[in-house]
C-alpha cells in the first residue's frame, strides 16, 4: 500500500476510522463518474471496499474487517456511509469530479 501517493483516516464516530487509499486511475476511469455528478456518490461507494488499506473495524475473532465488510456495515447508515465518502473525497488534492 506505500505504492499510493494519498491515503486519508477518516474518523467514524467516537472511537473507529478507516483509512482509504486514492483509487488507481483504472479505478477511478472504470467507475464511471459522470460530468454533472448525479452519480457519484455511487461511484465512490463501488470503489471504496477497494481502497480501505487500514481500519479500527475487526471480525469475531479479532482479524481486520476487509474493505466489503467495512462497507456492508456502514452502508444501512445513509448518513454515515455519506459523511466517510464525502470526507474521502474532500482530501483527494486532485479532484475532477
Amino acid at each position: 500500500d506505500s505504492n499510493f501517493v494519498f491515503k486519508t483516516k477518516v474518523k467514524i464516530g467516537e472511537n473507529d476510522f478507516v483509512v482509504l487509499r486514492e483509487p488507481t486511475t483504472a479505478e477511478f476511469q472504470k467507475a464511471g463518474f459522470d460530468e454533472n455528478g448525479s452519480n457519484n456518490l455511487v461511484q465512490l461507494a463501488k470503489l471504496f471496499p477497494l481502497c480501505v488499506v487500514e481500519s479500527s473495524f475487526t471480525k469475531e475473532d479479532g482479524t481486520p474487517a476487509s474493505g466489503k465488510e467495512i462497507a456492508d456495515l456502514l452502508e444501512p447508515s445513509a448518513s454515515t456511509m455519506t459523511n466517510v465518502l464525502m470526507s474521502w473525497f474532500g482530501k483527494i488534492p486532485f479532484r475532477t469530479v
